[in-house]
């Protein structure tokens, strides 16, 4: 019985490292000018991305670069989008960090902006399977 248990625990430890390693998946031959380093949260508050330009007559920041005469806050300069790659990306490092359940939750909102996105259906069910 003992001679069983060492092949097994190899066997075990071997898919365990093959999951590690393919689950962020490779980033190898990247040859985008995107700055991969960059990584969005699930819950971001965007007080840390406020842009101040003062290019025009007006009292109020309205964070846009037209020359207008605006007294209100329109914000339509601002890029908060974020795409279901980042979001599966997030989802990853949260797996990675224990947390399978803010990882479901980064890979529902990647599946509410793609919903046929094969890594965001993937990652979802690893998230749910390890959340029970």
């Amino acid at each position: 019985m003992k001679t069983y248990r060492r092949p097994l625990r190899a066997a075990f430890a071997l898919c365990l490292l093959l999951l590690v390693v393919g689950l962020p998946g490779c980033g190898c031959g990247d040859d985008d000018d995107d700055d991969d380093d960059d990584i969005a949260t699930v819950d971001d508050d965007d007080d840390d991305d406020t842009v101040e330009v003062d290019d025009d007559d007006d009292t109020v920041d309205d964070d846009t670069t037209d020359d207008d005469d605006d007294t209100a806050d329109d914000d339509t300069g601002d890029d908060d989008t974020v795409d279901a790659e980042a979001l599966v990306d997030e989802g990853r490092r949260l797996l990675i960090a224990g947390e399978p359940a803010g990882a479901r939750l980064a890979f529902d909102q990647a599946l509410d902006l793609d919903s046929e996105y094969g890594e965001a259906h993937y990652g979802r069910t690893l998230a749910g399977g390890l959340h029970t």
